[in-house]
């Protein structure tokens, strides 16, 4: 039984992409380029964000931040003393 199934299955198949599928210009026949669907038009694309920074990349936030770390620890070193 599987077999005959499967045998039927392989036939449409091959009947599916002769009929189809075949390129050849045939009299009577529109070309295969008569049906393919014209493209979509395209989405609006929705405009890109702005870059923003944050605070740990800006370049002056982590040159502060250097600063008071610095500042601080030789605060402390002279506390210890």
């Amino acid at each position: 039984m599987y077999p005959l199934i499967a045998a039927l299955v392989v036939v449409a198949i091959v009947v599916f992409m002769w009929r189809y599928l075949d390129s050849s210009p045939r009299p009577g026949r529109p070309d295969p380029t008569d049906r393919v669907q014209p493209a979509r038009p395209q989405r609006a694309q929705r405009p890109k964000r702005a870059v923003q920074i944050a605070p740990d990349d800006d370049p002056e936030f982590l040159s502060e931040l250097r600063r008071r770390i610095s500042r601080q620890r030789s605060e402390d070193a002279s506390d210890d003393k």
